[in-house]
């Protein structure tokens, strides 16, 4: 792997000057060996949260990618940032999400200056979080792979799968009492939902207010 200098990390083999030597402490007190410091330095960024269905799951999803860092001759170093839901966010909560794009490029773009990465990996999910990597990689110029979440699995009322766009026909519907309540209280599994929101909110933002 070939990067600037200016983005080459100061615990790697090019820089055994005494400038080093207290980042190596520190990573030594994390467990890091001096093996690991001969090795490019990997940038795990990750949107793992507990209040985000599409990015509960991450947590796991972040061990293999590492293990696989590993096995191609890398140290994976693995960092957080913030992964708001769209769908729980709804309403009034829509006008903190929005903004986040800017957030969440701006918190990568921060550590890997910090830090000094010699390549990343996002570990992504949704509208809000996806964009931001995105912008966040263009912005830092360096190797970078994006490996996402997936879409949320269907949950089942008996033998009929259903998703997160029934729950929102059948709350349309609510009053009318045309549909079944049980739809209202599903349960799917974890992912992306299957749903256009931020188009929407987009081109009409209103239905943010």
């Amino acid at each position: 792997m070939i990067v600037g200098d200016r983005h080459r990390c100061d615990i790697g083999p090019s820089f055994e000057r005494i400038a080093g030597r207290f980042p190596r402490a520190l990573y030594r007190s994390m467990g890091f060996t001096d093996a690991d410091f001969a090795k490019p330095l990997i940038g795990i960024a990750n949107s793992w949260s507990e209040v985000d269905p599409g990015h509960f799951h991450l947590r796991q999803l972040a061990e293999w990618v590492k293990q696989g860092v590993r096995d191609a001759g890398g140290t994976p170093a693995e960092f957080n940032t913030v992964a708001p839901c769209d769908g729980i966010a709804q309403g009034r909560g829509m006008h903190y999400v929005l903004p986040l794009r800017d957030i969440i490029a701006a918190s990568i773009e921060l550590m890997v200056g910090a830090n000094r990465f010699d390549g990343l990996v996002m570990l992504c999910n949704c509208d809000k979080i996806v964009p931001g990597m995105l912008m966040a990689a263009a912005r830092v110029d360096l190797p970078t792979l994006f490996v996402t979440g997936g879409s949320m699995a269907s949950g089942k009322i008996g033998n009929r799968p259903v998703m997160t766009s029934d729950v929102k026909e059948g709350m349309g519907k609510l009053q009318s009492r045309e549909y079944d309540m049980l739809l209202l209280d599903i349960m799917m599994g974890r992912g992306a939902e299957g749903i256009m929101i931020a188009r929407k909110l987009r081109k009409d933002p209103k239905l943010s207010a």
